[in-house]
């Protein structure tokens, strides 16, 4: 059912009726669930709000307060840097 959801071949609202429940009950549970555990400093595993790893964050060169110009590890090794 997972899978069906994720390729966009069923709905959350279609697979949560599936098992009998109601998808704006379960919804609003969910969302109280949330605030309550950002309430209390709380982060589960299971929250998918935190299971990303931050992107990357380039930076142009001497934005980093080094003055030195960044450079790219992939384009030094082409260009001899």
């Amino acid at each position: 059912m997972k899978l069906a959801i994720r390729a966009g071949l069923m709905s959350r609202s279609e697979a949560i009726s599936a098992y009998g429940y109601d998808a704006e009950d379960v919804d609003r549970e969910i969302a109280t669930d949330n605030q309550r555990a950002d309430e209390f400093g709380l982060v589960f595993d299971s929250d998918p709000r935190h299971d990303k790893v931050p992107a990357a964050v380039s930076q142009s060169p001497q934005e980093d307060g080094s003055g030195t110009d960044a450079v790219d590890p992939a384009s030094a090794e082409s260009t001899g840097v």
